[in-house]
């Protein structure tokens, strides 16, 4: 059965704390680099935590864990993270930035270095001219980043991406699905059936 679930983006408290514990030169890429940082850099501030864990009653964003999907609770910038419930070696991360966090086609850019796929520029700038949109509940549109379209020729183990943007007035959260090529693209709907289901409840976000 499907489960609703509620979160609070954690926005300024624990963007402080994460910027303080990261050296400049690896706050670069922001989307790129927060996601990459261990789990307890995140929530080593006792106060913080309990900050977080006394707000999630005001949750202003709700979401459905999708059939055949579980989700860990997440800590600090990372809201959640789903897995199968196979065991499939596959995981979606929903992580929240304050801002822009990097631009669209910047993150783009980062998340293909990250699983080495590399196209001619003018092919980029033509797939960045159709980037896909998906709506979340209330008909808010999304960014729908598929990766897997460019992998046709690679083997079922392959690293691979599909994620997905969405730009809220203060806010960008980012629905990241890395595994193999086989995994992910097994998960594909799941990943939209989770993003239809989104609800931001409370405005300024």
């Amino acid at each position: 059965m499907s489960k609703l679930t509620s979160y609070l983006i954690p926005a300024i408290v624990v963007t402080a704390a994460v910027f303080s514990a990261v050296p400049p030169a690896a706050a670069s890429g922001p989307e790129f680099q927060l996601a990459q940082l261990p789990m307890q850099m995140q929530t080593d501030d006792p106060h913080i935590q309990k900050m977080l864990d006394e707000s999630v009653a005001d949750a202003p964003m709700t979401w459905t864990t999708p059939d055949g999907w579980q989700e860990a609770k997440g800590s600090g910038m990372r809201m959640a993270t789903f897995t199968p419930v196979t065991g499939e070696a596959v995981e979606c991360s929903v992580i929240a930035l304050k801002g822009m966090a990097g631009g669209v086609e910047g993150n783009i850019q980062r998340w293909m270095d990250q699983i080495d796929l590399s196209m001619p520029p003018e092919l980029f700038a033509a797939y960045m001219d159709n980037l896909e949109t998906v709506a979340i509940s209330d008909g808010t549109e999304a960014y729908f980043v598929d990766l897997t379209q460019f992998q046709e020729n690679a083997g079922e183990d392959t690293p691979s991406m599909i994620a997905s943007i969405l730009q809220l007035p203060t806010q960008t959260v980012f629905f990241k699905l890395t595994g193999p090529l086989g995994a992910v693209k097994n998960n594909a709907e799941r990943l939209r059936a989770l993003l239809a289901s989104v609800t931001v409840k409370q405005s300024g976000w």
